[in-house]
């Protein structure tokens, strides 16, 4: 199965539930198999991720197939999600809702963008 790079233009729901998907399925994981870090493991997660996924997997490919926007928006989702539980295990909710609020706003100004 090969998982091709997509921004989903013309397609808000595509793009929700894909960067939804990136924060939830990837970051939040990933942030609780790093939680021995604290509140350094969303960063660590984003590193590792863009590196062993974005780099690694998907090789930056340039200029034919290559979207760095893409490839950032992604980062940024994993980060978000992996930023969410971090605080919330570390007893800042306030941070947690935080970074719900911003990602809330990242995904509404994607959706906007796409429809």
């Amino acid at each position: 199965m090969t998982l091709a790079q997509s921004s989903f233009p013309r397609d808000a729901y595509g793009h929700v539930t894909n960067q939804a998907g990136h924060a939830y399925l990837v970051g939040v994981p990933a942030a609780l198999s790093l939680a021995w870090l604290g509140m350094l493991a969303p960063l660590a997660v984003a590193a590792i991720y863009a590196v062993a996924w974005e780099l690694g997997y998907q090789r930056w490919r340039w200029p034919d197939r290559f979207d760095w926007r893409d490839s950032f928006e992604d980062t940024v989702h994993v980060l978000t999600g992996a930023a969410v539980i971090s605080a919330a295990l570390a007893g800042e909710l306030v941070w947690a809702w935080e970074c719900l609020a911003a990602q809330f706003v990242l995904l509404g100004v994607g959706a906007w963008r796409r429809s």
